[in-house]
C-alpha cells in the first residue's frame, strides 16, 4: 500500500502529519461541525470571532410600502378622473347633437317661412296688400338740384 512515512491511504490521499495514523477508513463526507475540537487547539481560546448580524432598519420596508400604497392611491384616483371625464364627455356629445338637432329644425322653419307663395298670402291677408295697377315711374335726380335744397 504504502509506505509509513508518507502515510498514505488507498494511494490517492496524504494524511498531514499531526493526524494520527488509523486503519479505520477515512470518512470523506464530513459536514463542518461547530462542536468538534481539533487535536493541539486549547478549546478555551476562541479563534473566530462570532458574526454579529447586522440591525436591519424598518426604514426601507416602511417606504417600500408607502410608496406602493402612494401609486396605488395615484392609480386608483387616476381611474376614478377618466371615468368621470368619460361620462362628461358623453353628456358634451348629448348636448352638442340636441343642439345639431335644434339647428336642423330651425332651418326647416325658416326654409318653410321664406317661401314666396307664403309671404305672399300674408302680405295679402292680414297687411291688407295689393299688386299695383298702374306701372311705376321712373324718374332721375339732378345732383346739382339735390346739394342746393336745404335740409
Amino acid at each position: 500500500m504504502g509506505t509509513p512515512l508518507t502515510r498514505t491511504i488507498a494511494r490517492t490521499q496524504t494524511l498531514p502529519p499531526n493526524i494520527p495514523f488509523t486503519s479505520e477508513p477515512v470518512n470523506q463526507r464530513q459536514g463542518f461541525d461547530p462542536d468538534a475540537i481539533a487535536p493541539g487547539i486549547d478549546p478555551s481560546v476562541r479563534l473566530n470571532r462570532r458574526v454579529q448580524r447586522k440591525h436591519r432598519s424598518p426604514l426601507k420596508p416602511m417606504l417600500i410600502v408607502l410608496s406602493v400604497s402612494v401609486l396605488v392611491v395615484f392609480y386608483i384616483m387616476n381611474k376614478i378622473r377618466v371615468q368621470s371625464l368619460t361620462a362628461e364627455v358623453a353628456d358634451l356629445r348629448n348636448q352638442y347633437q340636441k343642439a345639431v338637432n335644434v339647428n336642423e329644425i330651425l332651418k326647416a322653419e325658416i326654409t318653410q317661412k321664406s317661401r314666396l307663395d307664403r309671404i305672399e298670402r300674408l302680405a295679402v291677408d292680414q297687411l291688407k296688400m295689393t299688386y299695383p295697377k298702374d306701372q311705376p315711374i321712373w324718374f332721375t335726380l339732378e345732383s346739382d338740384k339735390l346739394k342746393a335744397t336745404p335740409r
